[in-house]
């Protein structure tokens, strides 16, 4: 797509920095993701340098061959083609920025994990190489969820008025957080290895029914049941509303 060849982790982080770039100059919400994106990028770096991996040469390809597949969906949707149904609902909801910034990330993190990362964990490893997978693709979930939660406890610092929400409600976004990323993790690890013993020439079908189902989640995300919906309506109401300022405090 239209932008310079991904080859390392660090060109990676380079074209998030241009779309966040193009989102402060914007004031467009889909920065948020790419924030957050960002954040989980380096974090995976840090953890090949520091060994945290059990084999970092396969997770830096793991983390290129993911990232294209949101890359690719961003410069789809931003030039008028469309991209996977999940992901133009949450490029749809970032251009509408009617929703929370927690929910706007989890719109994001449904595409990327439920959809995408099962398909670069199986094209990077196919046949029965995915199960030597298993301890890093569960190891960068971690990272992924970790990351979530320090940016959700970061924005209640900045938002003084969502610390007192989250009191009086039980902090509704919180449990919203944690159940999206537990089922996230579970349900691309099946994607991986379903795709990886599966013959390619029904990867097609598989994926767009699995489109189809991650787009449902989504709009669970952006429409969620009566209560929990009141909840983040309030949390809304204390939001800074400007993107680009959101933008900015996300890659503090």
């Amino acid at each position: 797509m239209n932008y310079p060849p991904i080859n390392r982790i660090e060109d990676v982080v380079s074209a998030l920095d241009s779309i966040i770039a193009q989102s402060m100059k914007a004031n467009d919400a889909s920065g948020y993701f790419a924030s957050l994106y960002r954040r989980m990028t380096l974090a995976v770096s840090d953890g090949i340098k520091k060994g945290a991996f059990e084999n970092g040469e396969r997770m830096e390809r793991l983390d290129i061959i993911f990232a294209k597949r949101y890359l690719d969906a961003y410069h789809q949707y931003k030039t008028g083609v469309s991209p996977s149904s999940a992901w133009k609902l949450a490029f749809d909801c970032a251009k509408a920025n009617e929703s929370t910034t927690i929910q706007h990330l989890l719109l994001g993190i449904n595409a990327h994990i439920n959809l995408d990362l099962g398909i670069a964990a199986a094209t990077l490893c196919p046949d029965k190489s995915i199960f030597n997978l298993k301890k890093d693709f569960d190891t960068i979930n971690v990272v992924i969820s970790s990351l979530v939660q320090a940016v959700q406890s970061e924005l209640e610092k900045i938002w003084f008025p969502m610390q007192l929400i989250n009191k009086i409600t039980g902090s509704v976004d919180d449990e919203v957080v944690n159940f999206s990323i537990g089922m996230a993790r579970e349900a691309a690890w099946k994607v991986a290895t379903d795709l990886a013993m599966m013959p390619v020439v029904q990867h097609p079908v598989y994926i767009k029914r699995l489109d189809e189902s991650v787009t449902r989640l989504g709009i669970g995300i952006q429409k969620p049941p009566f209560v929990d919906g009141v909840v983040l309506k309030l949390v809304r109401l204390t939001e800074v509303r400007e993107p680009r300022k959101v933008i900015a405090l996300l890659n503090k």
